[in-house]
This record gives C-alpha cells, structure tokens and sequence, in this order.
C-alpha cells in the first residue's frame, strides 16, 4: 500500500505503531491522524514521534492495522 487512502480502500482502519525505546505498542485510528488519503504511507512513517518518550519508531515496524489482522479473529 502506498498511500493512506489505499490502505483504508483495503480495509485497514488503524495505523500500527511500537515504540522499541519505551515498548509501547498504540494501535492509532486514521481519523485522529492528521492525513489526507493521498498522504504516502513513506511519508507518514516518518513524521511519527512517540508520545511518551519523544523517540521515532522504526518506519519498517509501522503498518497499517485491520481488525481482521488480529489474532483469532472470528472469519466464519
């Protein structure tokens, strides 16, 4: 996916952000972040700040989140 808008075309509806300098993990929903649907996902990576310590995720660990992404969710 390239841009934000393709990623909630697919059906990702949160972004997937951890924090490796604090180990949080926030699962962050688009519309609280501030993009437009042809913001690149490249782009968006790296303007993220972590909001308890300041550092920036890694860009490679940042991924668009579904609710069917989870684990042991119901697909019947």
């Amino acid at each position: 996916m390239e841009t934000v808008g393709e990623a909630e075309r697919a059906g990702k509806t949160h972004l997937d952000v951890h924090c490796h300098t604090c180990r949080i993990t926030k699962m962050i929903p688009w519309r609280l972040i501030a993009v437009t649907g042809d913001t690149r996902m490249d782009d968006l990576k790296r303007r993220l700040v972590c909001a308890q310590c300041g550092a920036r995720p890694d860009p490679d660990t940042v991924t668009a989140w579904a609710q069917s992404d989870a684990p042991g969710y119901y697909r019947g």
